[in-house]
């Protein structure tokens, strides 16, 4: 199954994904899983395969969500010692353009008289579900480990400058699609909605001036 994660063909890669998430929920085969390099295969040949389907992209970003759920800061050190973050923020650029696709080209919540496309709700839900895979991983991420969270604040040491590069476009986006979803251009579902208020949460706890720099970024009073 390991071995197909790595093919070039995207039906082998697609099952074997499908499957290795379901034996990972026993702890034996986890731990086998994991001893033969599960997670450095997972972030080389899924979650950075450019020709990865979105599906698979998806999979991927729930197994890892998981196996760090189980397995704790171990997981977390290790991707992060293998970049992660790059991964992390190209899908993020892959989603930002999805979501910028779906505000402004379909009739997704659209109320004025253009002509619109049309996306299947398939489509749509699996936005919504790499979305909440991807934004649940950052929280894990963030909230692990003081480096990575100096890191996304920018090497600002905590609370000396929480505005950081890294952070502030993660924010935006999150913030936007929180309004987008409250003025009815978007329906987010429940879950994606949820982690998005969840994302904002675990930040606040860990940072007074993120919590003053969000107090005056978004009209709260919706």
């Amino acid at each position: 199954l390991i071995d197909k994660l790595k093919s070039l063909v995207l039906n082998d890669k697609s099952m074997a994904i499908g499957v290795i998430n379901v034996l990972a929920e026993d702890e034996q085969m986890r731990q086998e899983l994991i001893d033969n390099d599960i997670v450095l295969v997972l972030m080389q040949y899924c979650l950075n395969d450019a020709n990865a389907s979105e599906d698979i992209l998806i999979e991927s970003f729930g197994l890892l969500r998981n196996l760090i759920i189980e397995e704790g800061y171990d997981i977390i050190k290790f991707i992060w010692d293998n970049d992660i973050w790059t991964i992390v923020e190209n899908s993020l650029n892959k989603i930002i353009i999805s979501f910028d696709y779906l505000i402004n080209h379909t009739n997704e919540g659209s109320s004025d008289d253009k002509p619109k496309k049309s996306l299947s709700k398939a489509k749509i839900q699996s936005l919504y579900e790499f979305s909440e895979n991807l934004f649940t991983l950052i929280i894990m991420l963030i909230t692990s480990d003081e480096r990575i969270f100096d890191f996304v604040f920018n090497n600002s040491g905590g609370d000396n400058n929480s505005g950081g590069n890294k952070i502030d476009p993660i924010v935006q986006f999150a913030l936007n699609l929180i309004d987008s979803h409250m003025n009815n251009k978007l329906r987010l579902s429940k879950k994606l909605f949820n982690t998005l208020l969840e994302l904002l949460f675990q930040l606040s706890t860990e940072s007074v001036s993120f919590v003053q720099k969000l107090s005056t970024s978004f009209d709260w009073d919706k």
